[in-house]
């Protein structure tokens, strides 16, 4: 009885066409994938809650991860202009320097080597 149900709900699925609100993506892709996480395992090697995570990844850097790079660039923005002496903006540029690049990167969208 509960597959017969699944069946159902997935044809129902099927048919319905339009835009759904980002927040019911994830729960969508779990009732979707989740029943053959088997075998996504046999023939991919991975999970289905390892899609999702990648599906959650991507829906985050679609819609907000610039936004979230960008506040966290103007963070140490804010705490360099804190810096007085040249020793401490120094001393502050070589230890944030590694996470600006990253977050340059994020917000271009090109990773540093």
């Amino acid at each position: 009885m509960e597959e017969l149900k699944y069946i159902f709900e997935a044809q129902l699925f099927s048919y319905i066409r339009g835009e759904r609100y980002q927040v019911f993506q994830i729960p969508y892709y779990e009732e979707l994938l989740v029943p053959f996480d088997e075998y996504f395992n046999e023939i991919y090697g991975i999970s289905a809650n390892e899609i999702i995570d990648g599906l959650k990844n991507l829906e985050r850097a679609l819609s907000s991860g610039r936004l979230d790079s960008i506040n966290a660039i103007g963070d140490l923005m804010g705490q360099f202009a804190n810096c007085i002496t040249d020793e401490e903006r120094d001393s502050f540029m070589e230890i944030h320097r590694q996470e600006s690049e990253r977050l340059f990167g994020e917000f271009f969208g090109h990773k540093s080597v």
